[in-house]
């Protein structure tokens, strides 16, 4: 499809948006099947604050130092300091052990931030926390 829209442009294939990704896998796994006594997921109403603190959440990008690349890490800046890290699970893991997280939904929410944090690092696509990917 790429290459189609490239001829029919007459152009190199660029600018095609991140709806032309297609993320392959080697083998299909099965899927789950939904047992009759499952409870239907809903979001909740409201939301509260963490007594622990807050955090913004964001990425650097690649640079180079001392003639070498630096790969882009993710950030995790709380009042008590800033994590960083490669990936969302050691920074989140990071974060649990130092106890700057003391609500559930907050943990959640930390989780699901970081990896979409995580995913703009491998894309190299820019990241706002809250925004969607």
């Amino acid at each position: 499809m790429m290459m189609a829209l490239a001829k029919e442009r007459n152009s190199a294939p660029k600018d095609l948006g991140i709806d032309m990704l297609a993320a392959k896998e080697k083998r299909r796994r099965d899927f789950g099947k939904i047992p009759v006594s499952a409870v239907i997921a809903k979001a909740a109403d409201s939301w509260h604050l963490d007594p622990a603190g807050c955090f913004r959440i964001e990425i650097t990008q690649n640079e180079v130092r001392n003639g070498k690349m630096v790969a882009g890490k993710l950030m995790a800046q709380h009042k008590n300091g800033c994590i960083t890290g490669t990936t969302a699970r050691e920074v989140l893991d990071t974060i649990i052990g130092s106890g700057l997280v003391s609500r559930l939904d907050h943990a959640a929410y930390l989780g699901r931030e970081l990896m979409k944090a995580e995913l703009a690092l491998k894309f190299n696509r820019s990241y706002s926390q809250d925004d969607e990917f």
